[in-house]
């Protein structure tokens, strides 16, 4: 594979506890458009089905898992970014997925020269008495916006390895 033209994406997925929505996460990553993309789960130890569930799709696809102790959500992605080896990184919660187009989209920009992209998104919430649906469209970055009065989406943003570094 053309390294120049797909460059190795990693996506790093915490997760502790999750067989609930991890075959969701593990189902969205593998359904992307973009062909070259390794998705690294960091579990903390379950005691669900969370182990059993990753156990089925490590032979499939792009992914690759460890489960040990760690110290929490930003342990583990950072357990996950260390190992990691693309040129494109992102994190992505066992709750949340990527539009079968988001990987392709955020390496194309990254590919043209941006060093951090983020995009638009979509939250479900599922409850019992409802579900709701909210549209996130972001505008064009503004820093003062940004830092004085919105935020980003965490599952939208990819960046190129150079800002990890």
């Amino acid at each position: 594979m053309n390294q120049d033209k797909y460059p190795l994406v990693s996506i790093v997925t915490p997760a502790l506890n999750r067989g609930d929505h991890i075959e969701n996460c593990l189902r969205s990553i593998q359904g992307q458009t973009y062909p070259n993309i390794e998705h690294i789960v960091v579990d903390g130890l379950s005691t669900d089905n969370t182990l059993s569930i990753l156990g089925r799709y490590a032979g499939k696809s792009n992914l690759r898992w460890i489960s040990e102790k760690d110290s929490g959500m930003y342990d583990a992605i950072g357990k996950g970014m260390r190992l990691a080896k693309g040129k494109i990184l992102a994190y992505l919660n066992t709750d949340d997925l990527y539009f079968p187009w988001s990987v392709q989209v955020a390496v194309d920009s990254i590919v043209a020269g941006e060093k951090i992209v983020f995009g638009d998104g979509c939250v479900v919430e599922s409850k019992p008495e409802r579900l709701s649906t909210e549209l996130s469209f972001f505008r064009e970055f503004n820093y003062a916006y940004y830092k004085d009065v919105a935020t980003i989406m965490q599952p939208a943003v990819f960046f190129d390895r150079v800002v990890l570094e």
